[in-house]
């Protein structure tokens, strides 16, 4: 059975974790650098508490750490965000499209025809 899974093993290569799950398009290196940080602090902070829960100079780090990942998310969704919609005027179909569909999830077409989403549309 070893030489059998051995030759599967030799012939077959071996699948990586492949996640095909799409990042957001706010994401960045800068905020996976900024999570990673926020995320090493969490613990660090954790298991400071659980030795002394007295000290707070880990959790004061690591709330600072978050609050700067929230708001380097906040800047990247708004700055991305407005240069979605200035890129709609040139592209309908572009990405702000996908992100809408997406939110919207599935919607009969009876549902697209009543007045008030006619007024809104008519608005665009």
């Amino acid at each position: 059975m070893k030489k059998i899974a051995a030759a599967c093993d030799a012939s077959t290569p071996r699948l990586k974790n492949q996640s095909f799950h799409r990042p957001a398009y706010w994401w960045s290196v800068d905020i996976a650098e900024l999570r990673k940080i926020c995320h090493q602090l969490r613990r660090r902070a954790t298991r400071a508490a659980k030795r002394s829960p007295s000290q707070d100079l880990y959790l004061k780090e690591y709330k600072q750490a978050k609050k700067t990942l929230n708001r380097a998310i906040k800047a990247s969704k708004a700055k991305l965000w407005k240069e979605i919609c200035d890129d709609l005027d040139n592209d309908i179909w572009s990405k702000a499209y996908q992100i809408v569909v997406k939110r919207l999830g599935k919607v009969s077409p009876e549902a697209l025809k009543s007045p008030a989403l006619m007024d809104n549309a008519s608005a665009l």
